[in-house]
Parts: structure tokens; sequence; C-alpha cells
């Protein structure tokens, strides 16, 4: 199996939590080598930790297992620096539909380069077995952080901001995740703060806008469609849509996904017994939940997990805006009219020059920037000059929810062309 290059190209700006490290391939050079690796492949079942990936990826802990694989703590041995690798199962491993998405997963993690989703460096496919290397982070999910009770409201908020700061960014890529959860999130400790980070798309949609953008783009053969009737995602977090299979409504899918992690998290327990909601359901809210959660609070989960499709939020910024609005509200961050201004009584730092200071007797006076042409009779003729510019851009271990299961709901059609592909009707029936 041939692979499309792609190059290593690390963030320009790395947060201080990331524990970034280059991927080390078989001479030490990074990125996606577009060859198969040689090494002794890994035990068909079972924990794999103390074994050695490629004769120079040694596992060394199990840290989270979910639907398409497990994730190890990792020590890469031409540098002995950590990592996080995630290796596909072995069932999935011949399975070209798991595979394909496995790769999705890859493509759209190292991509993204986004402070909230966790980096992905290097994809490697080892005698018949896959497996990519990521950051390790060292921290919780918010599925562990929940497990005694719901998060307070000014943490909870903190995060949701977050949250949706790391969705949006998968949305302008034309990545819808599909699978929003607690347990898919995860939280590190950075200079005293929380941090939040979105981890496995193992079953994200790549819709027409990622193949429109994306410099390597997915051969046709390697493209997925979904079943007619298959809901993909996890029971508790899908909501319905109104099946036009386009950005807007694939996105509605994320909205209501967030929208119920968000109230899982801060009322302490899913908005509906059942999902997707029927159209006739509204979120379930207990006489005791008004003493804790402020109304305009309650209102914008309500409106994100709204059973119809057509009364959610349009957008994860949207949903931002007003979770923005009621943080600031509740002070939970400072608010632009508790924003202190630059400086005090109208006077100037001392380190600004005042504006109409007039020029010293050995300076010269500044020259003023161009202006932009508002029309065509603005722009210098043949014969004139321009004028001068100015001198002056994951998983603990052992952790439990509902896992999403991705087998049997997609089919690899190699007629199926990425941006004209549809996402067909669904059901209430999980994948």
């Amino acid at each position: 199996m041939r692979y499309d290059r792609m190059s290593f190209s690390p963030p320009l700006a790395l947060p201080a939590w990331t524990i970034f490290l280059q991927a080390c391939d078989g001479d030490g050079s990074g990125g996606h080598s577009g060859r198969r690796a040689r090494g002794k492949p890994a035990p068909a079942n079972g924990n794999r930790s103390g074994t050695v990936l490629a004769g120079q990826w040694e596992l060394r802990k199990r840290i989270g297992v979910g639907g398409m694989g497990e994730v190890y703590a990792a020590t890469c041995l031409a540098d002995r620096l950590p990592y996080a690798v995630k290796v596909l199962s072995s069932e999935h491993a011949a399975d070209p539909i798991m595979v394909a998405r496995f790769e999705h997963e890859y493509m759209v993690l190292r991509r993204a380069q986004h402070p909230n989703i966790v980096a992905a460096h290097a994809f490697f496919e080892v005698d018949g077995e896959f497996f990519y290397s990521m950051d390790l982070l060292e921290g919780e999910s918010l599925h562990a952080m929940t497990q005694e009770g719901p998060l307070p409201i000014d943490r909870a908020l903190r995060l949701s901001l977050q949250l949706c700061d790391a969705v949006t960014a998968l949305h302008v890529l034309g990545v819808v995740h599909r699978d929003l959860k607690p347990s898919n999130v995860f939280v590190t400790q950075v200079d005293g703060r929380e941090h939040l980070t979105l981890l496995d798309l193992g079953i994200c949609k790549l819709t027409p806008l990622w193949y429109a953008n994306v410099e390597m783009r997915t051969r046709p053969g390697q493209r997925i469609q979904t079943r007619e009737g298959v809901v993909v995602g996890t029971d508790g977090y899908i909501g319905g849509t109104d099946d036009r299979g386009d950005l807007e409504s694939e996105v509605l899918l994320d909205v209501f996904g967030l929208g119920a992690t968000l109230f899982r998290v801060i009322v302490g327990r899913l908005p509906y017994k059942r999902t997707p909601p029927n159209a006739s359901d509204a979120p379930e809210w207990l006489p005791q939940d008004e003493d804790r959660i402020p109304r305009d609070l309650a209102e914008v989960l309500s409106t994100a997990v709204a059973p119809k499709p057509s009364g959610r939020y349009r957008s994860i910024a949207s949903l931002r805006d007003d979770l923005k609005q009621v943080a600031e509200e509740l002070g939970v961050i400072p608010s632009p009219d508790e924003e202190e201004p630059e400086s005090s009584l109208g006077l100037a730092a001392a380190d600004e020059p005042l504006a109409d200071a007039p020029p010293g007797p050995d300076e010269k006076e500044p020259k003023s920037p161009p202006q932009a042409a508002d029309s065509l009779a603005d722009v210098p003729g043949p014969d004139e000059k321009e004028p001068e510019p100015s001198a002056d851009e994951h998983p603990g271990p052992d952790e439990k929810e509902p896992e999403s299961s991705p087998e049997a709901a997609e089919t690899l059609d190699p007629l199926a062309d990425g941006p004209d592909e549809k996402e067909p009707k669904s059901s209430p029936r999980l994948a």
C-alpha cells in the first residue's frame, strides 16, 4: 500500500504544555515517510506493552483503549524522547475501510495544528500493522473529572470556550468530529491553568470543503461513504440531522454533541434518555437544577441540544459567543467594560512619543504611509511615480465510556468523489 507523501512542518509557535517531539524515522528524520517501515510486528492480541514497533518505538504502557485501537506511552529509541503512539487494532488492520479511517484521523490531526487539538507527527505501516505518533499529554479526561459529579460552573465555562475553539478549527478545515463526548476531551495543567485538548477523530467526516482545500487529496478509492440509515457516534451524544448532507447540516451534529458534552459536565447527566431525540422531546431539567444553573446558561445548553436541528445554534462559533457572554456576566472572565485603559489621566506613557510633538532640530518630518486607492482614479498613471512606502501576523488507562462503533458503518466506494459525496439519512440505530 502506498501513501501520499506528507512533509514534516512543526507549528510555528508551540504552547508550553505541549510535549512536542519530532517523530523519528529509521534515518532519524521526521515526517510521513511514504514507505513501509521494517520491524518485528507486535502481538496480534492483548496488551502490547514492552514490545518494540519498527525496531525503534518501545511501547512502555497502555494508556487508552478505544473502538479503533489502543494508545501507548512510548519512547523513540532513536532519541529517547517520550511520545504517545496509537496502534490500529489487528482486527481492523485487515479492513480497508478502517485503515482509511485511521489514516484520515492522522491526516486531520497532522494538518490542524491547533493548541486545543492533539498534534500528530508521523504515520507508519509495519508489516501490515498501522500506527502513528502524537503528543504525550499528562492529565485526565473530562469523563474522569466528572465521575464524582458536575464541575463548578466557572471551571466548566472556561473549558467549554476552549472546546468550542477546537471544534471550530476542525469546521474551518471542513471536518466534522461526529464523536464529541467527555472521554474524547483531555485536560492538562499549564502554568497553573487548565488547558483542554480534543482527541480521537476516528469517525470524523471529511466534507467537500476538506477535499477542496487540502493539498494531499485522498484518492477516490479511499473516500468513505456512510451507509444509509446508519448513525455513527456514541449513544447519548448523537443529535438528529435534517439529512441535507451539506457542511452546515453536518455541523449541527457537532453542535449537539458539544452541547450534550457540556450538559453532562455542567448539569451532571445527559439531556435525553435516548438519542437521537424525537422532535417532541425536550432536555431534562430537574427542580434542583434551578438552584445551581443560571437561567441564561440553561437556555444556552437547551438551544445547543434542541431535538430539531433547526432549533440549534447554526455554528459552534455562535454557541461560543453566548457561552462567553454568560461567562462575562458571571465574572468568570473579564468583560470588555472591565478592561483597564492603556494609560491613565489622558497622559501618554513615558516611552511613547506625543502625537503632536514637532520634530527636533536633528529630526526629519516622518513621511505619511500611502493610502489605499479608493477607485481607479487614485491609481498612478504610467508617467506617475508610486508613493514611497512607509518603513514601518488522551484518555487515561482503564477509563470506560460507551464507545463509538464505526465498524460496518461505512463502505469504500471507488467511484466516490470527495466533494460530491453525500451523508445518507440517519436513523436511531447505532452503527
